[in-house]
C-alpha cells in the first residue's frame, strides 16, 4: 500500500467532478422522469419532482461548504440537518457547538454514505459516529488513510485527509459493534 498525501489535485478535482455528477444523477433523473409524467397536476407527481430536487439541492449545498476554502462553520449544523432529512432511515444526533467546520462535516457524510439501511450519525465535538456501525468501503478507507485514490468513491475521503494533514492533524478510524468513528486529531479546528 502506497501511503501518499493525495492525488494531485488535477486528478483530485476529476474525481470530485465524478462523485457530484454521480450524487445528483438520480435525483435529477428523477425530476426528469416526474415532469415527463406531470399533466394536470397530479399529487403524487409533483411530490416526486419536490423529493427529488430537495434531494440534489442538499447534496450540492453539503458538498459546496465542505469543499469550500472557508473555515466559517456557522452553516454546518443547517445544511447537515438539511441532507440527512433526504436519507431515509437516518437521524441526525447533533451535539456539537453551533458552528463545526467543513471537515466535520466532511467526515459526517463519509460515515452516512457508508451506512446501507440507516441508523444514527452523532456528531460531537471533531468526532462523527454512526450507529449501526457500517462498513467503510476499501477506496474510502484508502482515501481517509492518504493512499492513492482511484475512482470517484474515495475522493471525499482523499480531500478530507487532505484538509487534516493541511492542518497539521490525521484522521482517525474506528469501528466496532458500538459503530463507526471517525475522529479529526490535531491543532485546533477553527469555529
Amino acid at each position: 500500500m502506497s501511503h501518499s498525501s493525495a492525488p494531485p489535485a488535477s486528478d483530485l478535482a476529476a474525481l470530485v467532478a465524478m462523485r457530484l455528477t454521480h450524487d445528483l444523477a438520480g435525483p435529477l433523473g428523477a425530476v426528469a422522469t416526474a415532469i415527463d409524467l406531470l399533466d394536470g397536476g397530479d399529487t403524487e407527481i409533483r411530490e416526486l419532482i419536490a423529493d427529488g430536487a430537495a434531494t440534489a439541492i442538499a447534496s450540492l449545498r453539503l458538498h459546496r461548504f465542505i469543499l469550500s476554502p472557508t473555515d466559517d462553520g456557522s452553516s454546518a449544523h443547517g445544511l447537515l440537518a438539511a441532507w440527512v432529512a433526504q436519507r431515509e432511515g437516518v437521524t441526525l444526533d447533533w451535539r456539537a457547538d453551533p458552528t463545526t467546520p467543513a471537515i466535520v462535516a466532511g467526515l459526517a457524510m463519509t460515515a452516512t454514505e457508508a451506512a446501507r439501511r440507516g441508523g444514527t450519525l452523532t456528531v460531537d465535538g471533531d468526532a462523527v459516529s454512526f450507529a449501526p456501525a457500517p462498513t467503510l468501503d476499501p477506496t474510502i478507507m484508502a482515501g481517509l488513510n492518504g493512499e492513492t485514490v482511484t475512482t470517484s468513491r474515495g475522493s471525499l475521503a482523499a480531500l478530507l485527509h487532505a484538509d487534516a494533514v493541511r492542518r497539521g492533524g490525521a484522521i482517525a478510524v474506528a469501528s466496532g459493534a458500538e459503530g463507526l468513528r471517525l475522529t479529526y486529531h490535531g491543532r485546533a479546528l477553527p469555529r
